[in-house]
């Protein structure tokens, strides 16, 4: 994902090495296998964020979406709206987010 992304986060743009870590779009579980667009670079607060379904990714805006459960936290409940820091040809494929983007939409809906 290095490689791939460089040292940025898509969520927050650049940052050290040490605090980024590979996000699987799709549970790797179940799926085991690893593609190229089926992953993104986060930091690590970020992907702990991810997985716990409090933030997505809009699959067809390309924007970050944020739990209300995230309205305390202002560096996270700002992010809301941002736009994914991905550049165009390295976007995910957009079936891997769907998933997880209705998953989280359901559960913001609950909160």
């Amino acid at each position: 994902m290095l490689e791939r992304f460089g040292e940025s986060c898509a969520f927050s743009g650049v940052q050290p090495p040490q605090v980024l870590e590979a996000a699987h779009l799709y549970s790797f579980a179940a799926r085991p296998e690893h593609k190229a667009d089926g992953g993104l670079l986060l930091r690590r607060d970020f992907h702990a964020l991810f997985d716990a379904k409090l933030m997505t990714i809009n699959p067809t805006t390309w924007t970050l979406e944020t739990s209300p459960n995230l309205t305390g936290y202002a560096t996270y409940h700002q992010m809301d709206g941002a736009p994914l820091l991905v550049p165009r040809d390295l976007r995910p494929d957009p079936e891997l987010v769907l998933p997880h983007y209705e998953e989280c939409k359901r559960i913001f809906s609950h909160n």
